[in-house]
């Protein structure tokens, strides 16, 4: 039979409506054992039972018997009893002001607010969720502000760029038909000429014709060619440079974000756990 000391939140009453049962009473669990729906639940710390609390009351329970680990945060068993009982109302009040005061520095708090969050006075607390709330509706109209004016820039830059590269394209037709027309033209009347010395008219006509289609038909294929190939490689090139850099920048602010957040659970975690050990002191004491 194994035994372990865990942490448990309940409401005035148990899930399924049962009152609490008093210090030292164990309740027994007969059946499989199936966390999340079949079982005694619990947790192995403070900040991990909180995580699943349906209200303030917070419970030291021995569980014994045979029990479950479940995703790190949760054990379910077949036996669980209440060694020692607090409300924790005053507690969690006091943990919710210092994790908000953990983060004022990146806002600015009304001084109410800061009075309140630093003294827990009942009597503030309407005036500064006032001023709390006032503060973020500013900040969300502002916010939406700054989305909308980044949201007019972006489109007026791809819609330059459209337009560049609609330009870009034009001209880059334009150059090719251009430098065709002015090969076949050199090329015809060279040819012509040529031609015409040394055979009859008809011949040299046909000839400087016939030349002056293959010619201009090369040119306007080749330059064509040429100016799309350059085109295609530098929007690519542009193209993907933008799009790794991107995904770079998006990387790079998912992985800072996420350590942010693995930090502050951690420190939150830890302030948790030792409010509860310190206002457990004593059964803690016994129990070690």
């Amino acid at each position: 039979m194994k035994t372990t000391y865990a942490w448990h939140f309940t409401g005035p009453t148990l899930r399924d409506g049962s009152p609490i049962p008093p210090i030292g009473q164990t309740l027994r669990h007969s059946g499989r054992l199936v966390p999340c729906k079949s079982g005694l639940h619990a947790s192995l710390e403070p900040f991990d039972a909180l995580q699943f609390a349906p209200g303030p009351y917070l419970h030291l329970v021995r569980v014994d018997g045979r029990y479950l680990t479940h995703n790190t945060d949760k054990i379910v068993a077949d036996n669980r009893t209440i060694v020692a009982s607090m409300d924790a109302t005053d507690l969690l009040g006091y943990f919710a002001r210092m994790q908000a005061l953990s983060v004022a520095h990146l806002w600015d708090v009304p001084d109410v607010t800061l009075d309140f969050l630093m003294t827990g006075d009942s009597l503030l607390q309407a005036a500064a969720w006032a001023a709390a709330w006032a503060a973020a509706r500013d900040a969300a109209r502002d916010a939406a502000r700054d989305a909308a004016r980044d949201a007019a820039w972006a489109a007026a830059r791809d819609a330059a760029w459209d337009a560049a590269w609609d330009a870009a394209r034009d001209a880059a037709w334009a150059a090719a038909w251009a430098a065709a027309r002015a090969a076949a033209r050199d090329a015809a009347r060279d040819a012509a000429w040529a031609a015409a010395r040394a055979a009859a008219w008809a011949a040299a006509r046909a000839a400087a014709w016939g030349a002056a289609r293959a010619a201009a038909r090369d040119a306007a294929r080749d330059a064509a060619r040429a100016t799309a190939r350059e085109a295609a490689w530098a929007a690519a090139w542009g193209a993907a440079w933008d799009a790794a850099r991107a995904a770079a920048r998006d990387a790079a602010r998912d992985a800072a974000r996420d350590a942010a957040r693995a930090a502050a659970r951690a420190a939150a975690r830890k302030e948790f756990n030792l409010l509860v050990y310190e206002a457990f002191e004593g059964p803690l004491g016994i129990i070690k």
